[in-house]
């Protein structure tokens, strides 16, 4: 491995380093507010090497777009009775077509 990091002349040998060690680092963000934006910035993370467990449960489900909005979708719109009709009561983004709407428009 210090072969392998002496040698700077490809990015796919640095690349060959990191798959051998299996580095993997680990981001925390929080809410910054920049302007009239709310961004998400670093503010702390885990580097990991080898057989090391990861800090946290690593996401194996579907990353499609329509999977994420499926879990994305607000949990308080379910469906209730009212005289034996069903009754679904939606909140105000549902006829949304995705755009979003960040407030800081006058």
């Amino acid at each position: 491995m210090t072969d392998l990091a002496a040698s700077s002349e490809s990015l796919a040998v640095c690349g060959e380093l990191f798959r051998l060690v299996d580095a993997k680092l680990f981001l925390r963000f929080s809410p910054t507010n920049w302007g009239k934006r709310t961004i998400h910035k670093p503010t702390g993370g885990v580097l990991t090497f080898g057989d090391t467990p990861p800090p946290i449960d690593i996401y194996s489900g579907n990353t499609g777009r329509a999977a994420v909005q499926l879990a994305l979708e607000p949990k308080h719109s379910q469906p209730h009775q009212r005289g034996g009709a069903e009754v679904v009561i939606a909140d105000e983004k549902d006829d949304s077509l995705g755009n979003v709407s960040r407030g800081d428009r006058i």
